[in-house]
């Protein structure tokens, strides 16, 4: 059986171009690969990959190792997203990503402990507010929901309440909120039922805190940020 390589252009988390390397199988976008470059090991993300070698002068090809390889439709999309948004290349984005997958000092989390004998006490308004918005889930497909309320009207309770049926199936979510000290009552509240997987993701979090967070979505952990 002939074998043929396959040639990859891999852009190195460096303030340089792409280059060509060579493997024996084939990488999709956005797969995080192991090189050298100008003989010292480092870190590239694949932007492209040809069959056939595209240059014209022949040029020695470091070796390349894997390291994480990218296969979900969903993650390439979403990157694509982001460039589109931000007017920005792949790679770049990437780069930015890569640290929290090769960070090698954050464990693996603890499996998230099951929430089922926790209750919200709603008011029966609230209750069918909240049934409401748990019966869109079902479609499997994004609507949105307008909950209006003066402040003290029981809004966050109803919040809780989604956020605590989500969890019990196995999905995270994530709560925006429009400055921090809004979002640390609602943590602090939420901990209360599932202590070790609410996050609370702003400006001064540290990259480590950051590595924990995509390392609990990469473990496919259900969470709250």
């Amino acid at each position: 059986m002939l074998f043929r390589s396959i040639y990859l252009l891999v852009k190195p988390f460096y303030n340089c171009g792409p280059l060509w390397y060579k493997y024996d199988q084939e990488l999709n976008l956005g797969s995080i690969v192991a090189i050298n470059l100008r003989n010292k090991p480092t870190y590239g993300t694949v932007v492209s990959s040809n069959k056939s070698y595209p240059l014209d002068k022949v040029c020695q090809i470091k070796s390349i190792d894997y390291v994480v390889k990218i296969s979900d439709q969903k993650f390439l999309s979403y990157i694509n997203k982001i460039c589109q948004l931000y007017q920005t290349l792949p790679e770049i984005i990437l780069s930015n990503i890569a640290y929290f997958f090769l960070n090698t000092e954050v464990e693996n989390l603890p499996k998230f402990l099951s929430i089922e004998g926790y209750k919200n006490i709603l008011s029966p308004k609230q209750q069918a507010i909240a049934d409401k918005i748990v019966e869109s889930f079902a479609s499997n497909s994004f609507q949105p929901h307008l909950l209006h309320g003066v402040t003290g009207s029981g809004k966050t309770e109803i919040y809780k309440y989604v956020i605590n049926h989500t969890l019990q199936k196995n999905k995270s979510v994530i709560f925006t909120a429009p400055e921090i000290s809004i979002a640390s009552q609602l943590v602090k509240s939420l901990k209360k039922t599932a202590t070790e997987r609410v996050f609370c993701l702003y400006s001064g979090v540290t990259a480590k805190q950051r590595a924990k967070i995509v390392q609990s979505l990469h473990q496919n952990e259900a969470i709250v940020i």
